[in-house]
C-alpha cells in the first residue's frame, strides 16, 4: 500500500483539543464534501497526539494518512489535490494547521503484524476502543544507504521484534513506513515511520516494561546498528478512521 503521510503542529493560539476538534469536525467534513469519489483514498486516518500535561512539548500534535491502493492512484489524487478544486481544503488547512510545521511524505506500508482484534472483539481505530499507538519518525545511521536500512529494517529487525516481544503486551497492529524518494538525490525528512499500535494504556506500559528489560536488550541493540538515535522522534497518539471520504458527486 501507498501513503501520503503528513505531519503537523496546530496554529498558534489553539488548545490540542481545539486543534483536534476543528481536524475532525470540520475539515474532515469539508473532505468527505468535495473529494471526488474517482481521486478518493482508500482508506483516510486521523492521529491524535496525546500529552499527558498541558504544558508537553509535542513534536507533532496530529499525524494524517491518507492510503492508496498503488501510484496510479496517488498520482490521481496528486492531480487533483494541486488543481484549483483541492483549494478550499488548502485555506481550511490556515484555520487550525501552522504551515511552517508541515512534513509530507510519500511511505510504502510494509505490514510486520496484521491487525488483530481486541478483547472484545473490536478493531483497531473502531468506535469505542482503546487503542493506542506509538508513531516513531526514524533515520538510519550515518553510512548506511537508503537500501540498506529499509532492507535490515523490513527483513531483519521488524521479523526479530514480532517473535520475542511477549503476548502480554497485546500488540494490535506492527507496520512499517519506509519512505519512497520521489525525486532523485531529494533526502525525505525521515527514512521510516513506525506505526505500533497496542490494546490500552495498560498495554504500552508491558511495552516499556519489556524495552526496557534485558530481554527487550536484543531490540535496543539491534536498533543502533542503523538507526541515527539521536535523530528518532516518537508521539504517542490516538487513531481515528475517517469514514465515507469521497463525495457522492
Amino acid at each position: 500500500m501507498i501513503k501520503v503521510i503528513t505531519m503537523m503542529k496546530r496554529k498558534e493560539g489553539l488548545r490540542l483539543e481545539e486543534f483536534n476538534q476543528y481536524w475532525y469536525e470540520k475539515h474532515a467534513s469539508l473532505a468527505r464534501k468535495v473529494i471526488p469519489k474517482e481521486v478518493a483514498p482508500k482508506q483516510y486516518v486521523h492521529n491524535y497526539a496525546i500529552a499527558f500535561a498541558e504544558a508537553w512539548d509535542l513534536a507533532f500534535d496530529g499525524i494524517g494518512s491518507l492510503c492508496f491502493d498503488n501510484a496510479q492512484s496517488l498520482i490521481k489524487w496528486n492531480e487533483w489535490f494541486m488543481s484549483e478544486g483541492a483549494e478550499i481544503l488548502h485555506e481550511d488547512e490556515l484555520n487550525f494547521v501552522d504551515p511552517g510545521t508541515r512534513v509530507t511524505m510519500v511511505v510504502e506500508e510494509k505490514v510486520i503484524i496484521p491487525e488483530r482484534k481486541g478483547a472484545g472483539g473490536e478493531r483497531a481505530g473502531g468506535k469505542g476502543t482503546n487503542v493506542v499507538k506509538l508513531m516513531a519518525m526514524l533515520k538510519r545511521k550515518d553510512g548506511m544507504s537508503p537500501e540498506e536500512f529499509g532492507k535490515h529494517w523490513y527483513e531483519d529487525h521488524g521479523p526479530m521484534a514480532a517473535r520475542i516481544i511477549p503476548e502480554t503486551v497485546r500488540i494490535r497492529r506492527y507496520v512499517q513506513n519506509h519512505a519512497v524518494r520521489l525525486i532523485e538525490d531529494q533526502e525525505p525528512r525521515f527514512d521510516g515511520i513506525v506505526e505500533f499500535c497496542l490494546e490500552g494504556l495498560d498495554s504500552l506500559d508491558a511495552w516499556m516494561a519489556f524495552y526496557a528489560s534485558n530481554e527487550g536488550k536484543i531490540i535496543r541493540d539491534d536498533e543502533v546498528r542503523f538507526i541515527d538515535m539521536s535523530k528518532i522522534i516518537v508521539v504517542l497518539v490516538e487513531e481515528r478512521v475517517i469514514p465515507q471520504i469521497a463525495s457522492k458527486t
